[in-house]
């Protein structure tokens, strides 16, 4: 079951992507073993192979996934690459792998992804055996959360397992870690009537095996059965070969057999039970939603990482600390941010992100940001301080922050940033490498978060930053507009 044709994913590609999101990942004109040094092959597939690589400039340990494209017919690649690569771009949260960059050559397709050492869910419960719920419940949270986030853009992901959940647990016996959702290659728009059979088996929902139109329901029914799978140790589902597994799928009736189900005598809780059926309730329309799921009682019990007031409030002073004065610098920014910050940056950031988010929808709310401030101040202050936190980082002006304006705001450019840096960053925008930025190249890139500029506003864009007016933009004159940023008027030179 694979990731569908091309002329659906075509179809169903998200339109308007906005600039945070699609900065997140660089399609490269060079080669890869230009900038990567592979270190050794961790994972085969039919299509080709992954591997650990390392970052020639940062010297960071990421992952490639390498595909051959003689194993793959035209439609197959533009499917395949279409799913993985469009929805990388599109989804922005912390939960979900970062990714870096996209290779085109001869003979492969490279896409560079963030390097999550703990390994899969599956792997876990191969190590570990059993899992408890107090550690299930503080992964499915986490899943759920990209869920919200997803189904609220209209993208399903339709092929949730447990390989599918990459865990960034460092001790077999911790029960908190973040964990980061993979393989978008299955992923869909939940716009259109969808009724082709995709998945894996074990999870796949009974609308889907029933070729039934289906919508972002078939999500919610996977985390079920993952649910049942690393409690039980068994799937909700099991027979010797595909169509026995799919038959009983389509019938939806599933049981839970034995002690290990039986709460009196030591087994799995009622309440987790509960919450597995109405994650696999039959009925799409009277199943869970991912907001209505985070709300069941069952999930309290899941551990929270712990922020303290201090460092919320130093993320806070970042965030007011910071002005761009102009959409390519903010772009500019973004791009620096998700590309150049190491891990531990990176963790930092995300964990702060998170517990502002306290509804757990992957987006940062006015009310959430209000009731921070409001912890210390009257009603009345509260509501200026986050009105000028609002002016500064919504980038998009959507009335909520977005995780990678989140980042943007609070990454230290002051400490960070290099002149090596900053050409990276022009020469994205420089598509054509000819060593300047045109009018036609930022609109290539930023327009479709600037849908409302007219011709005028995008010649006095680029009028802001042309000192010597001749209609585009030196590496000098991009150079010269960063360094104006606050703080950094003494370096870069």
């Amino acid at each position: 079951m694979g990731c569908g044709s091309s002329s659906e994913q075509q179809a169903n590609q998200p339109s308007g992507t906005n600039t945070e999101a699609s900065l997140l990942l660089i399609q490269k004109t060079g080669e890869f073993q230009d900038d990567y040094r592979v270190e050794q092959v961790i994972g085969q597939g039919s299509y080709g192979v992954v591997k650990q690589v390392r970052h020639k400039k940062t010297g960071e340990l990421r992952v490639v996934k390498q595909i051959i494209k003689q194993y793959m017919r035209k439609e197959e690649i533009q499917a395949k690459i279409a799913c993985d690569i469009i929805y990388l771009r599109k989804i922005d949260h912390p939960n979900v792998v970062k990714p870096f960059e996209f290779y085109n050559s001869k003979d492969y397709f490279y896409v560079v992804t963030e390097l999550i050492e703990g390994g899969n869910l599956l792997e876990r419960l191969e190590d570990k055996g059993l899992i408890t719920e107090k550690e299930c419940s503080n992964i499915i949270k986490q899943v759920l959360s990209v869920l919200v986030y997803c189904h609220k853009n209209k993208i399903m992901h339709r092929d949730l397992k447990p390989e599918n959940i990459m865990l960034e647990v460092k001790e077999k016996y911790q029960i908190q870690y973040p964990i980061k959702v993979i393989d978008w290659g299955s992923a869909t728009l939940t716009t259109k009537k969808n009724t082709d059979l995709i998945g894996t088996p074990f999870y796949i929902a009974p609308e889907i095996v029933s070729k039934k139109p289906y919508n972002e329901k078939c999500d919610i029914w996977s985390l079920g059965a993952i649910i049942y799978t690393i409690l039980s140790g068994e799937p909700p589902f099991f027979a010797e070969d595909l169509p026995s597994i799919l038959s009983k799928v389509k019938t939806g009736k599933y049981q839970f057999p034995g002690d290990i189900w039986d709460e009196k005598k030591g087994g799995i809780s009622n309440l987790a039970q509960d919450f597995i059926k109405k994650l696999m309730e039959i009925d799409p329309v009277t199943r869970f939603s991912a907001e209505e799921a985070l709300q069941h009682e069952w999930l309290e019990q899941a551990p929270e990482e712990q922020v303290s007031q201090k460092v919320q409030d130093q993320f806070m002073k970042k965030l007011k600390k910071f002005q761009a004065k102009n959409k390519l610098q903010e772009a500019a920014l973004i791009f620096i941010s998700q590309q150049f910050a190491i891990k531990q940056t990176r963790d930092e950031i995300s964990q702060a992100f998170l517990s502002f988010d306290t509804n757990k929808d992957g987006t940062l709310s006015r009310e959430e940001i209000l009731a921070y401030y409001e912890q210390t101040m009257t009603p009345e202050a509260a509501e200026r301080e986050c009105n000028e936190i609002f002016s500064r980082i919504d980038v998009d002006d959507n009335g909520i922050i977005n995780y990678s304006e989140f980042v943007m705001g609070t990454y230290e450019y002051q400490q960070n940033l290099v002149k090596q840096q900053l050409r990276e960053a022009f020469d994205y925008f420089d598509s054509d490498k000819n060593g300047f930025i045109t009018l036609e190249e930022l609109q290539k890139i930023l327009g479709q978060d600037m849908n409302e500029y007219n011709q005028n506003q995008w010649q006095q864009l680029v009028a802001q930053i042309d000192k010597n007016n001749d209609g585009k933009i030196s590496f000098k004159e991009f150079n010269q507009m960063m360094k104006e940023m606050a703080g950094m008027e003494n370096q870069l030179k």
